[in-house]
């Protein structure tokens, strides 16, 4: 008795865009890092699509499952691999 093939997983919800770090981000204020992400050039993190509580110039993201904020101004468009060809 062969069992059936198993269904494929369906696709994963994307949560938002990849960005990659170009410069390193540390909280100045004390207390800040409750809010905003510390993140090292070349992380990559999702820019999540809910941007509420954003200031302009901030943009809400996630790394390794935690979420913050980081100055759009250090984040860039992760270009695809597909998109190079």
């Amino acid at each position: 008795f062969l069992a059936a093939p198993k269904k494929a997983p369906p696709p994963r919800k994307k949560k938002g865009e990849e960005m990659k770090v170009v410069e390193d981000f540390t909280p100045e204020q004390d207390g800040a890092e409750g809010n905003q992400l510390i993140v090292k050039e070349g992380d990559i993190v999702i820019m999540l699509p809910e941007q509420q509580g954003a200031s302009e110039g901030w943009a809400l993201c996630e790394l390794d499952g935690k979420k913050g904020f980081i100055p759009s101004a250090y984040l860039e468009k992760l270009v695809s691999a597909q998109a190079l060809k």
